[in-house]
């Protein structure tokens, strides 16, 4: 392919994940993205305070704020838990393993118990992408708050389909048919998609995972010179600090 054509094809495929991405935030309600809530307390935080947070760090009335939201977008009844006739006040990290039967509610007291917590992770990478826009929106409703970050970070899972385009160029040598297919495996796997239309750390580590493997592609092909081995290295630091599994 021509530089030309090159360019076409990547930005094609940019605008391909982009638009399926948003296909499928325009079906998934708010908070259903796998442990959407556990993420977005976390970039919140991360803009209050101006620092990672940590499970120290919890904000109660932030945690009011979110699971009234997911009260009032019938998050219990998507999950097949009963919707409880009032929202929780707070969220109970793992409160399913301290023993006794769930109820159907999955809250305990004044506490949602089937959840996650994402604030004893020391992996700001991804969130930090997604803070300036958090910074922008953060007198917005919660509502509206979620949805642009979710649309940030479709952004950044179509920026990680580029670098996967990238890596198939460099790997195929820019032969059209194993280039389109490649990309065509990224953009239309239903799960991969899925996961990257919502706030997810998965995000992340896919753009800096990709993007290095692109780089290590293209050593392949042309060498590795110190500042190509820096660059893979700082992309790998990252793409562990965006997500450690």
């Amino acid at each position: 392919m021509t530089p030309r054509a090159r360019a076409l094809v990547v930005g094609l495929f940019f605008l391909a994940a982009l638009l399926h991405a948003n296909l499928w935030g325009a079906i998934i309600p708010l908070w259903q993205i796998p442990d959407e809530a556990a993420h977005y307390e976390y970039v919140r935080l991360l803009v209050k305070l101006g620092r990672p947070p940590t499970p120290a760090d919890t904000d109660p009335e932030l945690q009011a704020q979110m699971l009234r939201s997911m009260w009032e977008n019938r998050y219990w009844e998507y999950l097949g838990f009963r919707r409880p006739e009032q929202p929780p006040k707070r969220i109970l990290p793992g409160g399913w393993t301290s023993g006794g039967a769930i109820p159907d509610t999955a809250v305990i007291d004044d506490a949602y118990v089937y959840a996650f917590s994402q604030l004893q992770n020391s992996t700001p990478a991804y969130y930090a992408m997604l803070a300036p826009v958090q910074a922008l929106v953060v007198h917005w409703p919660i509502d509206d708050q979620l949805r642009a970050l979710r649309l940030a970070s479709r952004v950044i899972f179509a920026l990680g389909v580029v670098f996967i385009v990238l890596t198939a160029g460099e790997v195929m040598g820019w032969r059209i048919w194993p280039v389109l297919g490649a990309g065509a495996f990224a953009v239309l796997q239903p799960m991969f998609v899925y996961i990257g239309s919502g706030v997810n750390n998965d995000n992340g580590v896919m753009l800096f995972a990709s993007a290095a493997a692109w780089q290590l592609a293209a050593g392949w092909r042309r060498g590795y010179p110190w500042r190509r081995v820096a660059l893979i290295a700082a992309l790998i630091a990252l793409a562990v600090l965006a997500k450690r599994t």
